[in-house]
């Protein structure tokens, strides 16, 4: 039996050496695309404004679509949203009622625009700088390492790599603008994440009413809330409570762990969707096995094995020019 398949093998060099390389070359591409869909689906960021609080309840960052397949059935697909939900300030009068929970605090934002000497700075890695209120700064780890806390409507206070990407300094003029007329600031003081470690997401920081003034939009409105816990009290006891309490909400959702991550960087889930369909439409274009190669005629083309087992069914007799 050996001796018959080397000498197929030299009498056919030319069709086994294509062959081995079409295999070698799909295996290639499908690894990639196994690679690239573990890395969506472990994507994740270890929160930083809010990795003081235990709990955090913010939106749900996803819309919920009906999804039609191939073989007509339906089924349902969860697509992440770049767009921050805002929720009801007034959500925080429950969550303070929970018992264990000890404390609120509520984390309002905004995306601005800074201007430096006549000029734009973006924030770090190119997306636009976030404006907090001051009071939501004890759920991360920034701290304050020069200057003081913004007083009054006319202050705020910068990361320090934002700071010095922009050439400012304490008592600097800043000007701010989230609408066609820029606002003009002073710099009352630096923070900084433990460690000196630039932070993901630029931020600043201020008093209320420099929000209700930029984003009079949002005045009754938060970008999450962060629950701290009693002493003694386990979090996942509390969260159990939070989510009893929330029950109805559709649009809320309680995140713990390193899910408080998602909760701050929404932009993480999108990117993670983005590489997840790419991976899947690579490999499932790899893999794919028409349906015409099916008897009777089929409705419509496979465009993955899975797919192909719908469409064709797993007794589905091949047709005749399939097996040539």
């Amino acid at each position: 039996m050996l001796r018959l398949a080397l000498a197929t093998l030299r009498a056919r060099k030319g069709p086994f050496a294509a062959t081995f390389l079409a295999l070698l070359m799909g295996a290639a591409v499908i690894s990639a695309c196994g690679v690239l869909l573990e890395s969506g689906l472990r994507s994740t960021l270890p929160p930083e404004r809010y990795e003081n609080a235990p709990l955090i309840v913010a939106g749900r960052q996803s819309a919920e679509l009906d999804v039609k397949s191939a073989d007509g059935s339906t089924y349902r697909s969860s697509q992440p949203l770049p767009e921050r939900l805002v929720l009801p300030a007034d959500l925080a009068d429950d969550l303070a009622a929970i018992d264990g929970v000890a404390s609120v605090v509520s984390d309002r934002g905004a995306a601005v625009r800074l201007l430096a000497a006549d000029r734009a700075v973006t924030g770090h890695n190119g997306t636009s700088p976030q404006l907090h209120n001051w009071d939501s700064r004890p759920l991360g780890g920034f701290r304050l390492t020069a200057g003081h806390q913004p007083r009054g409507a006319h202050e705020v206070v910068l990361d320090s790599d934002l700071a010095a990407r922009s050439g400012l300094r304490i008592g600097s003029s800043v000007r701010l603008m989230t609408t066609s007329t820029p606002v003009t600031f002073e710099v009352a003081g630096l923070v900084a994440l433990d460690g000196g470690r630039a932070p993901r997401q630029s931020v600043l920081f201020a008093a209320d009413t420099v929000l209700d003034r930029l984003a009079p939009d949002t005045a009754d409105g938060v970008y999450a809330f962060g629950v701290l816990t009693a002493p003694g009290t386990a979090p996942s006891e509390v969260a159990s409570d939070v989510e009893h309490t929330l029950k109805g909400q559709r649009s809320v959702a309680v995140y713990t762990g390193g899910d408080r991550g998602k909760a701050e960087f929404t932009d993480v889930a999108v990117g993670a969707a983005n590489v997840i369909d790419l991976a899947t439409a690579s490999a499932g274009t790899s893999c794919s096995w028409p349906c015409s190669c099916c008897a009777p005629q089929p409705p419509s083309p496979c465009a993955t094995a899975v797919e192909n087992w719908r469409c064709c069914g797993p007794s589905a007799p091949p047709r005749a020019s399939c097996t040539t």
